[in-house]
């Protein structure tokens, strides 16, 4: 009896870890694509104040894992800033964790049908994105 027990808590544990990875590569596979940035923060000032328009392409690497290209256009005379950044899905798809030109960062991500919010820390700023598909 006590061997049936062991076995059932492993087959719980080898199942739960399963069902953890099928939903960061769920969230993953919503991400694919271009989209507009519509809200861009940090400590909730505007960052559109300053800047014209930004949007962000993400590129599958692997299925918790991809880049990420930043184009921002910066002033009225149409000056582009291309950054790129690698990421990993995280905590069963609700964060997201950023390394590269970006500053390095962890965000919640919350994502429905065609739009997504990010909330993180970066040093000791909060930076908010709000997007919707291109």
């Amino acid at each position: 009896m006590k061997i049936v027990f062991q076995i059932f808590l492993y087959s719980l544990f080898f199942l739960s870890c399963h069902k953890d990875e099928d939903r960061r590569q769920e969230i993953n596979d919503s991400l694919q694509g271009q989209w507009k940035i519509n809200v861009w923060t940090i400590d909730g000032h505007d960052e559109f104040r300053i800047y014209i328009s930004s949007q962000v392409e993400f590129i599958r690497h692997s299925d918790v894992m991809g880049k990420t290209i930043w184009t921002t256009v910066t002033d009225s005379s149409g000056y582009t800033s291309i950054l790129e950044s690698a990421y990993e899905i995280r905590d069963n798809g609700r964060s997201i964790y950023f390394t590269g030109d970006l500053p390095e960062g962890l965000f919640t991500l919350n994502i429905t049908n065609n739009e997504f919010k990010m909330i993180g820390n970066v040093g000791s700023h909060v930076w908010t994105y709000e997007a919707s598909r291109n």
